[in-house]
């Protein structure tokens, strides 16, 4: 295996090559025409061609062990020095690397319930991580992790060119996972953000009754129940060409934190009181970590926020916040696939690791900029052409269909009695489920 140094792949293509021994031309060649799904780390739409990297290493049959004359043909193939690395080694290429939550989604946690048994022991070749505190996590369950093309070192280094017994070549995604939030647990206890003994979020309140004092006393009022704790979680804006219609932020997060810690839900005969934080942009994952574990409810917009949802303590409730015409045009899979990722989990009779409820904004909240009004109008044009020509597809529509694509990444302004009443609903239909739940455990002991 011979590694390059190049970083940006368009610019160097040809930045490793795995050398194949042990098969005819004719074998290789019909193991790499089988297909390799494996997507391109920094294009995460487009397939990786990994076969193009892959060539025929002949060995002849004089003496000597397999290992040294792997050594030296690989060697005098590749003009560079190899080293014996070992039985195996696995490659995988996370989506995206330039992302966050898609390599923890695609990647991490598949890594993560492959490790619950504990850390991976073979050496584990990663295409590039960008960001130092994903390296930290993979090298907690991976710990002879390095680099085969775009290093971050100290956690991540770059692999050495070295000849296997045999190479496995993954491609991981979140299909992977069947126990999301275990093996997002995994992956915190391993780096020590999360206690092994941490308590859950519990939604079944006491009876609201009185009970009568000493000495036929006037009845004691019963203790308020603790407030309950909700987290907004505040995006990162990009700043890039491709972000000119917004980033999905709120736009008024503060104002919506300060009116959500005055905000109250009366529920089975309580009024629960609201404790309300902002989770600032770009936290370090401990502090992150620490933020998600003190919250009862956490609220993100629509996005690759929803994956932290994972940090939460069993039972916490999550609210994803969406463009409300995004929600009604937008691709299904798009749309619920924040929801898939964390909810999923092997016995789907069991009760969920976290509760999920969906608000949908009011799109008189969107904030739409030059870029976003302009792809609307180029959208529109034709569609209203048709719909004068009486085209039937386009009078049964009420916008046309990729108008989406204008307005899905807008930021948005957030009212909070809209915010207040998904939270009602969604904190109601989790203390009706808990306490059915607890009720028909009683019965059954």
């Amino acid at each position: 295996m011979q590694w390059k140094q190049g970083i940006n792949r368009a610019k160097a293509p040809k930045q490793l090559r795995l050398y194949v021994a042990g098969l005819t031309p004719t074998a290789l060649n019909e193991l790499l025409r089988r297909g390799m799904p494996i997507r391109e780390p920094l294009y995460p739409n487009r397939m990786r061609h990994i076969g193009h990297d892959i060539s025929h290493l002949p060995l002849d049959a004089r003496g000597g062990s397999k290992e040294s004359r792997l050594l030296e043909a690989a060697g005098a193939m590749a003009g560079v020095q190899f080293g014996w690395g070992g039985d195996e080694l696995t490659m995988v290429w996370p989506q995206w690397e330039n992302g966050f939550g898609d390599v923890i989604a695609h990647t991490l946690l598949p890594l993560a319930e492959y490790a619950h048994a504990g850390p991976l022991a073979s050496p584990l070749a990663v295409s590039g991580l960008k960001y130092p505190i994903l390296a930290q996590l993979l090298r907690a369950i991976a710990p002879r992790a390095c680099a085969s093309e775009r290093p971050n070192p100290p956690l991540l280094p770059h692999c050495n060119s070295s000849c296997y017994a045999a190479i496995n070549l993954c491609g991981l995604d979140h299909t992977a996972v069947k126990d999301a939030w275990a093996a997002a647990a995994t992956l915190d206890r391993a780096v020590g953000f999360r206690a092994a003994n941490e308590s859950r979020v519990s939604f079944v309140l006491p009876p609201p009754r009185a009970s009568a004092g000493q000495g036929g006393s006037a009845p004691l009022s019963p203790p308020p129940p603790p407030p309950l704790r909700v987290l907004l979680a505040a995006r990162q804006a990009h700043r890039t060409q491709s972000t000119l219609t917004g980033d999905r932020l709120v736009v008024n997060q503060e104002e919506l934190v300060e009116a959500c810690g005055g905000g109250r839900v009366a529920v089975a005969g309580h009024e629960l009181r609201l404790e309300c934080r902002l989770m600032p942009a770009g936290l370090a994952m401990r502090e992150q970590s620490a933020l998600m574990q003190w919250a009862d409810v956490y609220v993100c917009m629509w996005g690759g926020d929803a994956i932290h949802a994972l940090h939460l303590r069993r039972g916490a409730l999550v609210i994803e916040m969406i463009n409300e015409r995004f929600q009604k045009h937008g691709p299904w899979a798009w749309i619920g696939q924040h929801k898939r990722w964390i909810l999923k989990q092997r016995d789907r009779k069991a009760a969920p690791p976290l509760r999920y409820a969906m608000a949908g904004l009011n799109f008189s909240g969107a904030v739409l900029t030059p870029s976003t009004r302009q792809c609307m109008a180029r959208v529109t044009e034709p569609w209203e052409a048709k719909r004068r020509a009486g085209d039937q597809r386009t009078l049964k529509e009420d916008e046309p269909g990729r108008m989406w694509d204008c307005y899905w990444n807008a930021n948005m302004r957030v009212e909070w009695p809209q915010l207040h009443a998904t939270i009602a609903r969604a904190v109601r239909a989790a203390v009706r489920t808990s306490t059915a739940r607890k009720l028909r455990n009683q019965t059954d002991s």
